[in-house]
């Protein structure tokens, strides 16, 4: 094997690298964000579930005046 072919095939490798560990950081960046909308999603669907158990006071329930 040739000292070019050599180094090309160690640059490859290098670059690889590279983008292996890139990949991994926006994998673990992803993943920290799903968390993180799955413990929204959990907390909006308990506030909703704890809000249908009484009645709503508020303009946000009232129907128009055209009803």
């Amino acid at each position: 094997m040739s000292d070019q072919r050599l180094t090309d095939l160690e640059i490859k490798i290098t670059h690889q690298d590279l983008l292996l560990e890139e990949l991994n950081t926006v994998i673990y960046q992803q993943q920290t964000r799903m968390d993180l909308l799955e413990k929204t999603i959990k907390d909006l669907v308990k506030k909703m579930s704890s809000n249908e158990d009484g009645p709503q006071i508020g303009p946000h329930n009232e129907k128009p005046p055209h009803y």
